[in-house]
């Protein structure tokens, strides 16, 4: 995706995505923070490990994001950015799996 981008440099995005998680997830078991949870750091973390070859933690974050998508935003099945989510998954898995 971004060739110019070192194997280090992909490493200490998920890194940082992931700290950004647990920050929003101390944040949002804070009484006065409700759900949903933003999705964008989960979607980002996927992408960063499909471009890694690390395809198993790809489908992981992308069935966490679903989940998300789900339990907390109300989506179903059915909808239009879990079926896009699916999709994902069931690349990875065509392709790699």
């Amino acid at each position: 995706l971004l060739p110019f981008l070192s194997q280090e440099d992909y490493d200490k995005a998920v890194e940082f995505y992931d700290k950004a998680i647990e920050i929003y997830e101390l944040c949002w078991n804070h009484e006065s923070y409700k759900k949903p949870r933003y999705t964008d750091a989960l979607d980002a973390i996927a992408i960063i490990y499909e471009i890694q070859n690390n395809y198993h933690d790809a489908i992981k974050t992308y069935n966490r994001l679903k989940e998300c998508l789900i339990d907390e935003w109300g989506y179903n099945d059915d909808d239009y950015i879990v079926i896009e989510v699916n999709k994902k998954i069931q690349n990875i898995q065509d392709k790699y799996l």
